[in-house]
């Protein structure tokens, strides 16, 4: 990004300090501000009832245990939901605690995003490139405009891939100069593996491929093989083994219902990943980003040493495997989900996407700026430009534009029913009632929004309904209208 940089890493960073730089920083404190403003708006639904009833029946590790055994095999997922659960009240902080898995995200992925551009970890810089590469990430993020947040889906999808990105990044840096130290440093690497494949299968499947990638270039680079990767891949294919033997998982399967076969499945998800990747290539966001990038090395500014020492095959071998990824991320989930890749699924893919793409338009960066140079195109020119271009697209996208939509009205007024709701509850049990009727906000006072599919139903026997009644201490929920009424 074209502010302030870092004494030592660009002197001609000051030149770029110039009013598109300031139009880009409005344009992302604005794109935080909505996120914020719908984050405030949100409302505990469906699992994150279910956490918080299991948490409080059976404590955290024994709600752990019965979700493991009885339904979901994301055990440190349903660890971190029954903490959050214990510490947060879940109706009062649930905006908050979506703001603050949001924030862990970006930090673990910071030392990855800053190691790549070759910036200095804590720096001003790397604080105002993350939250450009946070802006990206949120205004193409298919899950908002699914889900309008969901904290279990954040949780598994979000902070899972995040943490296996960070983890794998890791492997590349990790000192094992000094031996109890780096004994420990492994001990710790394993472990944080282990514990984040318990957050979602694919972030299990993530890290194994992830790890093996790293263990795979080492060797090729160094003629070695790197300890911190290959204890990285034994640890991730063991906890991809706990999460894919977990006995919760028939009855999890059962109640889904059978997959399709798997020609149709993969089918459906190469006909997907065609739609998704080329709108992301093509988006006019991401094309400034790349090209802001590819300007910044042009004027030194941003200018990673290990990109020089790659040669050609090296990288068209990464931009290959860039692809190959990409195709693994749709394909696998397809199959192990039984149909086409959900929105939570694609916002991880996404950000699997943003992150590949750092790298591969970093490697392929010099070349670029070689056909720059032969083409004498001013880029400091370039860069105020493309700064600009990126101010003026960042407000501009889908999730943004849907987002001042719902501000306008019916976020609040989501909110104000959810939270009226919850005090008729609450009314209801200090009253003694066991049984309530209640009526469920029309779908045309909110249509973008998933939560109709995960609110409470006509059929008190529905599984929403019947842990939405236990969180509040009644026998029996029901909607006063039938789903086909909505």
């Amino acid at each position: 990004m074209a502010l302030p940089a870092d004494r030592a890493t660009a002197p001609a960073a000051a030149h770029t300090a110039t009013y598109p730089a300031i139009l880009l920083a409005l344009s992302v404190a604005f794109v935080f501000a909505v996120a914020i403003g719908l984050f405030l708006f949100t409302w505990p639904i469906a699992d994150d009832f279910v956490r918080a009833v299991e948490g409080r029946t059976h404590g955290i590790f024994g709600g752990v245990w019965v979700e493991y055994t009885t339904w979901s095999c994301r055990w440190a997922a349903g660890f971190i939901h029954f903490v959050i659960a214990a510490i947060l009240p879940l109706t009062r902080f649930y905006g908050a605690s979506l703001m603050a898995i949001t924030l862990a995200s970006l930090a673990m992925l910071s030392p990855f995003i800053a190691g790549v551009l070759g910036l200095r970890w804590r720096s001003r810089t790397t604080v105002l490139v993350v939250a450009v590469f946070a802006a990206l990430w949120w205004t193409e993020s298919p899950s908002v405009n699914e889900l309008f947040f969901f904290r279990a889906a954040e949780v598994e999808y979000q902070l899972g891939w995040s943490a296996a990105i960070a983890l794998a990044y890791a492997a590349c840096r990790l000192d094992l100069t000094a031996a109890p130290v780096g004994v420990v440093r492994l001990a710790a690497l394993a472990v944080a593996v282990f514990f984040v494949s318990g957050l979602h299968e694919l972030a299990a499947s993530l890290e194994v491929g992830l790890f093996a990638v790293v263990a795979a270039a080492a060797r090729l680079a160094d003629g070695s093989w790197r300890p911190a990767a290959l204890v990285g891949f034994v640890a991730a294919l063991i906890g991809l083994a706990v999460v894919v033997v977990a006995p919760g998982n028939g009855a999890r399967e059962a109640a889904v219902g059978a997959a399709p076969a798997l020609s149709a499945l993969v089918a459906t998800a190469l006909a997907q990943i065609a739609r998704s990747v080329a709108l992301w290539v093509i988006d006019p966001k991401t094309l400034a980003a790349a090209g802001l990038l590819i300007a910044l090395r042009a004027r030194g500014i941003i200018a990673p040493r290990w990109t020089e020492r790659l040669i050609a095959p090296a990288r068209w071998a990464i931009t290959g495997l860039f692809a190959a990824v990409l195709i693994a991320l749709y394909v696998v989930p397809a199959v192990a989900l039984g149909g086409a890749v959900p929105a939570r699924t694609l916002a991880g893919i996404h950000l699997a996407f943003l992150c590949g793409g750092l790298i591969v338009v970093s490697i392929w960066a010099p070349q670029a700026v070689q056909i720059l140079t032969a083409w004498r195109i001013d880029s400091g020119r370039a860069v105020r430009w493309l700064l600009v271009a990126l101010a003026v697209t960042l407000p501009a996208s889908r999730n943004i534009v849907a987002g001042l939509a719902d501000l306008r009205g019916p976020a609040e007024s989501f909110h104000a029913f959810m939270a009226a709701r919850d005090s008729t509850l609450h009314r209801l049990q200090a009253a003694g009632t066991t049984r309530a009727v209640l009526p469920v906000i029309a779908k045309a006072d909110f249509p973008r929004s998933y939560v109709f599919h995960a609110d409470i139903r006509g059929d008190d026997q529905f599984w929403i309904n019947r842990w939405t009644a236990r969180y509040y201490g009644l026998t029996a929920i029901r909607a006063a209208e039938s789903p086909a009424g909505r």
